[in-house]
C-alpha cells in the first residue's frame, strides 16, 4: 500500500490461491447451491434426514472442491454436533476400505467379523454374489447406527473416480440410510460423474439435487476480486475490470491467477487504485499460468489413451459452437447438433459415444443438468485454443 516501507525479507499476504482444491478468498455466484447445502444440513441437524441426496459436477477448475470446503466450514461453524467426513476414491479404492472409512472403529472390528464369516460360508461365485448382496445391507446398518450417535454428513470428493463396485455399495447403502436418519451425501466430480452413476446400477440418483458448477457470470467474477481486494484496502477501476472480464471468461481458476498477479502489483507499487495498465503489468503473470494450462489440455487430446480424432472432434465442436454467435460462454448446442458436428470428424470405425464421453469427462464440452440438457464449452478460451492448434497441424 502507499508509503509502505518494504524490508528485503518482506512477504506479501497470501490472499488469491489459484493451486488445485483450493478455496478462494470469496466464494461469489454460488449462493444458489449454499442455500441448497445449507437447507439440507438444517435438516440433518435437527435430526432429521434431509430431502435428498445432492450431486455437483461440472468441468475441473470451476470450483467444486471449493464449495465443498466452504460447506465443511459452515458445517463446522453453526453445526458442531454434526460429524463430517470427507473422503476420495484414492482412500476408497475397494469395498473394505470404504467400510473402513464409513464406520467408527469399534464397529469395524465387528463388521470385519462378520464379512468373514460370510467369506466363509460361501466359495467360488457364490460368495461374490453373497458379499455384493450383503455389502450394502451391511453398510447400511454400520452408517444407522452411527447416525444414531450423532447426525453425518459424508463429502465424497472427486466422485468421478469412484470404482463401479465401492460405489454400488456405497449408493445402495445410502438409499437405506435416508429413509429414516440424519444422514446426508455430497458428490462432487467432473462431468462423467452422472455418466458413472448410470453404469452402477443407482437408478434413485437422477432424483437427487443435481447441479451444474460452470463458470461464473460477469457480476459474480467481479464480486470474487474487488471483495478480497477491498478488504486489504485495495480498489479496481472499471477499466480494469473489463480488461480482466474479457481475460477470464467467468471461469474460477483464470480469476484466482488473475487476482494473485493484481495483488503483486498491488504489494509491488504500493498503489492503491488498480488501473488498466496495472492490469496489463499483471497479463503477462496471469498468462504465463493460462497457457500453460491450455497446453496441458491439449496433450489430453493427443495423448495415446485418448481416442483416435479426439483433437479434430473438439474442434469441429468449437467451430459449431461458433456459429451459434454471441458471447461465446453463452452458446449452446443440442444433442443433434452436438452429434452431427462431432459426426462430421470422427475418424471411420469410430465411437461417436465414447468419444463425446471422452470430451465430456475432459470438460471440453459438456452437457449442462437442466431443461433440454443442451451442450456447452466447459471453457470457450480452451476451447478456441484448441481449435487453432488442430488447424495448426491439418
Amino acid at each position: 500500500m502507499a508509503g509502505k516501507a518494504k524490508t528485503p525479507s518482506a512477504r506479501r499476504e497470501v490472499i488469491f490461491q489459484p493451486g488445485p482444491g483450493r478455496p478462494p478468498p470469496h466464494l461469489a455466484g454460488r449462493e444458489d447451491e449454499q442455500s441448497m447445502l445449507a437447507t439440507c444440513l438444517y435438516e440433518v441437524q435437527e435430526g432429521r434426514p434431509p430431502p435428498n441426496f445432492i450431486v455437483l459436477y461440472g468441468p475441473r477448475g470451476n470450483g467444486k472442491t471449493a464449495l465443498l470446503t466452504w460447506f465443511r466450514r459452515e458445517i463446522s461453524a453453526t453445526a458442531p454436533g454434526v460429524e463430517t467426513l470427507w473422503i476420495t476414491p484414492s482412500e476408497t479404492p475397494t469395498v473394505a476400505a470404504l467400510f473402513e472409512a464409513l464406520t467408527p472403529a469399534e464397529q469395524w472390528s465387528e463388521l470385519r467379523r462378520r464379512l468373514a464369516g460370510l467369506k466363509r460360508n460361501t466359495s467360488g461365485i457364490g460368495a461374490g454374489v453373497e458379499l455384493a448382496t450383503a455389502a450394502p445391507r451391511l453398510l447400511a446398518e454400520m452408517l444407522s447406527a452411527r447416525c444414531g450417535e450423532a447426525p453425518l454428513i459424508v463429502l465424497l470428493d472427486e466422485a468421478h473416480t469412484l470404482q463401479p463396485a465401492v460405489g454400488h455399495v456405497l449408493l445402495n447403502a445410502m438409499q437405506k440410510v435416508y429413509a429414516e436418519q440424519p444422514f446426508l451425501l455430497v458428490l462432487a466430480g467432473t462431468p462423467g460423474l452422472p455418466d458413472l452413476l448410470s453404469q452402477i446400477n443407482a437408478a434413485f440418483w437422477d432424483r437427487c439435487y443435481e447441479r451444474g458448477i460452470g463458470l461464473l457470470s460477469p457480476s459474480a467474477t467481479r464480486e470474487a476480486l474487488i471483495k478480497p481486494l477491498a478488504e486489504q484496502g485495495a480498489r479496481i477501476s472499471e477499466a480494469a475490470l473489463e480488461r480482466v472480464e474479457a481475460d477470464v471468461g467467468g471461469y474460477p481458476y483464470f480469476i484466482q491467477l488473475w487476482g494473485e498477479a493484481l495483488w503483486a502489483q498491488v504489494w509491488d507499487t504500493d498503489r492503491r487504485l488498480i488501473d488498466r495498465d496495472d492490469a496489463e503489468a499483471a497479463r503477462s503473470k496471469a498468462r504465463d499460468a493460462e497457457d500453460a494450462y491450455y497446453l496441458k489440455r491439449y496433450k489430453e487430446l493427443v495423448a495415446p489413451q485418448a481416442p483416435p480424432g479426439a483433437l479434430s472432434v473438439a474442434a469441429a465442436l468449437t467451430e459449431a459452437l461458433a456459429s451459434k454467435g454471441g458471447a461465446p460462454a453463452a452458446a449452446r448446442l443440442s444433442n443433434a447438433e452436438v452429434n452431427q458436428a462431432a459426426q462430421s470428424a470422427l475418424p471411420p470405425g469410430g465411437d461417436l459415444n465414447e468419444m463425446l464421453r471422452f470430451l465430456s469427462r475432459c470438460g471440453y464440452v459438456w452437457q449442462l443438468p437442466v431443461a433440454g440438457a443442451p451442450w456447452a464449452a466447459g471453457l470457450p478460451s480452451l476451447a478456441n485454443y484448441i481449435l487453432r492448434e488442430a488447424r495448426a497441424v491439418q
